[in-house]
């Protein structure tokens, strides 16, 4: 790994631990949704995992709707299959909507920004979560509160992108990317 690399990569780490910790003062300290501070790391964790690309953020918040629509057909359909086992009613369409999940957005959807797997797959199953776990403890949340939650995972991402880079030109020079290249 190159010198430039490294020092790159030590002044995104520590731009990035200290634009986190203030960008989620706000939110901590002026919501009653402090205890789902880790709802907002996701699209930062997968943001990363896709390698960074500011290009992928649309597309990550878009297919992350799309999972809050199959959750919310979930529920929906549950409804329907009022009645049955509630094992049964999760194993079937757990089961049906995964597959509708992974057919349609990889087959249909892949090359649109519809197409991002994990985010869709994100959103549905934190669907799940708020539909089916109600802590006692916090604050209720539905799906406006979730899309919000990864909107500022989203925001944070971009933030952090562009005010890394910035730091790392400043100290590094415009050549300073170059340097993942080699």
């Amino acid at each position: 790994m190159s010198s430039t690399k490294n020092k790159a990569i030590f002044i995104q780490a520590l731009i990035g631990a200290i634009l986190v910790t203030v960008l989620l003062i706000p939110f901590q300290a002026l919501t009653s949704y402090a205890p789902y501070t880790w709802m907002i790391f996701i699209p930062l964790i997968l943001f990363f995992s896709f390698g960074g690309s500011q290009k992928l953020l649309p597309a990550m918040f878009l297919s992350f709707l799309s999972g809050i629509l199959w959750g919310i057909a979930f529920f929906y359909l549950a409804a329907i299959m009022n009645g049955l086992p509630m094992p049964m009613v999760f194993g079937i369409l757990t089961t049906a909507l995964i597959f509708g999940i992974l057919a349609i957005h990889l087959i249909l959807l892949g090359k649109t920004p519809f197409g991002m797997v994990p985010c869709v797959l994100i959103g549905f199953v934190e669907s799940l979560f708020i539909f089916l776990i109600k802590p006692s403890n916090v604050s209720s949340i539905g799906s406006i509160q979730l899309i919000a939650f990864f909107a500022y995972g989203i925001v944070l991402s971009y933030i952090l992108v562009n005010v890394s880079g910035f730091f790392c030109k400043l100290a590094l020079g415009k050549d300073w990317l170059n340097s993942f290249n080699e």
